[in-house]
């Protein structure tokens, strides 16, 4: 079985708790085309399940970073 998009980025992020600004994620350089992909629904709902503020937090980080990539 393969991750979906949402999952692996939540793991990502999980894993990863440096991951938290814009700058943050600039630094990485994901491929926006498939961030602009994200189902927030799906995202949050597994969001959820991990019951973990920090990973929240992080979260929104990279809303905000999409944000900032699409405008």
């Amino acid at each position: 079985m393969i991750a979906d998009l949402e999952k692996s980025l939540l793991d990502f992020l999980y894993l990863n708790p440096r991951y938290i600004s814009v700058e943050d994620f600039e630094s990485i350089r994901p491929n926006p085309s498939v961030l602009f992909q994200i189902k927030w629904d799906l995202m949050n709902d597994y969001l959820k399940g991990f019951g973990n503020k920090a990973l929240e937090k992080r979260t929104e980080g990279l809303k905000k970073y999409i944000d900032y990539v699409r405008n």
